[in-house]
């Protein structure tokens, strides 16, 4: 650390002289050769008077000087005492450790000190170069042993990945058939990589844009006679709309008929015009958990494609229409984006089938998707379809009973009530009978129930499944006329 020598007179407050700090090696007791003498501040043997020393200019010089542990030695003249001929210290100071010559470090420790940096910077070298060469030869190797996109030869090892395109096979699909009389599409295997493209190439062409004076939605291509399937809401009270078709062309479109009970129309077009027919298939072939592409015009964004899972299914949705009826009907429900416009669009599955048509988003006042969309199933629309062009009446069955879910035990629905005369009455259903089962359907609730018989037509026979007493007994029942009776 620096220190400030003593003055030895009363110079100039700009004459002072400081000592450069100590070498490491040289703690203490050690006499350094000043490189430039200042008569005002001598550190050495007494050497000639003052008088005969030439002047020179004060300057401030950093000088090495010693380090004593004891400075009980050194005196300083009193303030204004003059130039002193003697020393500041005894003419032999005290020496305090090892006595340790005067002079600068010994040249052979700075040459180890040279050495071992030397040393250290080409080890440090060393291990560098053998790491790159090493890491390449690592990439090299992996390289070699797992080649990518590589065409397959016959010297290739056996533990050679090829690569080849997907194979255009139709994937294997569950054993059902189809709700209408078209052949499946052809679509990449189960390890093509953008199925979702593949659904889409092979459903889009099928979808449409339907327009009114009033909005616009989506329809479904289902029959090569031009018939579209859309919602009710989509077509409204008109009778004429305009359908643009995947390719661009528009064509004027006819409404055929609709049910809002369902939210189910049909619109037919001119069949001179090229367009894609869609595949529809059967709620019973959709699981949980699967892929769903939801393509349509939301927003009027003609051919959007969104893509997610079936979320569940037997969703029931039970909603007043304009009229002040109830509808209830059971959905698929998605996460598959569905916005405004996508209503009657199509909900497809990875064999290219359209499952349901988009119908209605939860959005809890948001106004825009959330991940929470509902589509009416392929078989039920086609079912409503077929009757609006078979010219039947749109009315809805009625079972005759009043219930509830029960709060604990078994789903189902507890009878609570039947209606006197109906068709429950007739086949001899009681208040206290669990149904358990619809059409060899499961019953889980109430809105099972309603959803599972309102889709059926009055006088339909269907089959009811209870358990009394503990014995689980099935009856057949004649539907009757939802507020009809």
């Amino acid at each position: 650390m620096p220190l400030s020598a003593t003055p030895a007179l009363d110079p100039p407050a700009e004459a002072l002289t400081y000592l450069a700090p100590v070498e490491s090696e040289i703690t203490q007791n050690v006499l350094q050769t000043p490189t430039q003498s200042n008569p005002s501040a001598s550190v050495g043997p007494p050497g000639p008077a003052a008088s005969q020393i030439p002047a020179v200019a004060p300057t401030a010089v950093v000088e090495s000087g010693p380090l004593f542990a004891d400075r009980s030695f050194v005196t300083a003249p009193a303030s204004g005492a003059g130039v002193s001929g003697g020393p500041l210290w005894p003419a032999e100071p005290p020496t305090v450790g090892l006595p340790i010559s005067p002079t600068s470090p010994p040249a052979h420790k700075a040459r180890r000190r040279v050495a071992m940096m030397t040393l250290a910077v080409m080890l440090i070298v060393a291990v560098a170069v053998a790491g790159f060469f090493f890491g390449r030869s690592v990439v090299s190797s992996e390289l070699a042993t797992t080649p990518i996109a590589a065409a397959p030869t016959s010297e290739a090892p056996t533990t050679t990945v090829e690569a080849a395109s997907p194979p255009a096979t139709s994937v294997a699909v569950p054993a059902v058939p189809p709700v209408n009389d078209i052949a499946l599409p052809v679509l990449p295997g189960e390890d093509a990589e953008e199925p979702v493209a593949a659904v889409a190439r092979a459903v889009a062409p099928a979808v449409v844009l339907i327009q009114n004076e009033l909005g616009q939605g989506s329809g479904i291509i289902y029959d090569a006679e031009g018939l579209i399937l859309t919602n009710a809401h989509v077509v409204g009270q008109f009778t004429k709309v305009q359908v643009t078709l995947a390719s661009g062309v528009r064509v004027p479109g006819e409404v055929l008929g609709a049910d809002p009970l369902t939210d189910v129309a049909v619109v037919r077009i001119d069949t001179d015009f090229e367009f894609g027919v869609a595949v529809l298939a059967p709620e019973s072939s959709v699981e949980v958990g699967q892929l769903a592409v939801a393509i349509g015009s939301p927003f009027g964004l003609q051919q959007t494609v969104t893509s997610g899972i079936v979320s569940a299914k037997g969703r029931v949705l039970e909603n007043l229409i304009e009229d002040g009826r109830l509808s209830v009907v059971s959905m698929i429900q998605t996460d598959a984006s569905i916005n405004p416009g996508n209503s009657g669009g199509a909900l497809a599955d990875r064999q290219g089938r359209v499952i349901g048509m988009n119908t209605s988003i939860r959005t809890d006042g948001s106004g825009g998707n959330i991940g929470v969309g509902f589509a009416v199933p392929s078989d039920t629309a086609k079912l409503i379809a077929d009757r609006i062009i078979a010219g039947q009446p749109l009315e809805q069955g009625f079972l005759g009973i009043n219930g509830g879910t029960p709060a604990i035990g078994e789903p189902g629905v507890v009878v609570g009530e039947v209606t006197v005369g109906s068709g429950a009455d007739i086949a001899g259903l009681l208040s206290g009978d669990l149904i358990v089962g619809f059409n060899g359907d499961r019953i889980k609730s109430m809105s099972d129930l309603a959803a599972a018989v309102r889709l059926q037509s009055p006088e339909a026979t269907v089959t009811v499944e209870f358990v009394r007493e503990g014995q689980n007994m099935l009856v057949e029942v004649t539907l009757g006329l939802l507020n009809g009776q």
